[in-house]
């Protein structure tokens, strides 16, 4: 079980903030002997694969799989669908030219 995180030995307010700290003295670790270091488990981390990427020599990264923002097929029928999304616009900009006033529901 490991120890919990340090407590403050102050608490900062509106009042105190421009306050110095005091200052502390420095403390030491204890060196571990040889032996103790020899009884040490070390202990490096394993990085976790994809199995589809195991096999694979030839990886483009983590985001080589990733397809969210393709190119789309036609810059045209692209265009021609948000000419189509903002219709309404033009027309409500040509009512306002002529001088009628709707009211949208």
């Amino acid at each position: 079980m490991s120890k919990g995180k340090r407590a403050a030995t102050t608490q900062l307010t509106h009042d105190n903030w421009q306050e110095e700290d005091e200052a502390e003295e420095a403390g030491q670790f204890q060196v571990a002997s040889e032996e103790q270091v020899k009884q040490r488990k070390i202990v490096t981390a394993r990085r976790k694969l994809r199995p589809d990427t195991q096999t694979s020599s030839n990886t483009n990264g983590a985001f080589s799989g990733f397809q969210g923002f393709g190119k789309t097929s036609d810059t045209t029928t692209t265009a021609k669908q948000t000419s189509q999304s903002f219709a309404f616009l033009s027309n409500m900009i040509k009512s306002k030219i002529n001088g009628e006033e709707k009211s949208g529901a």
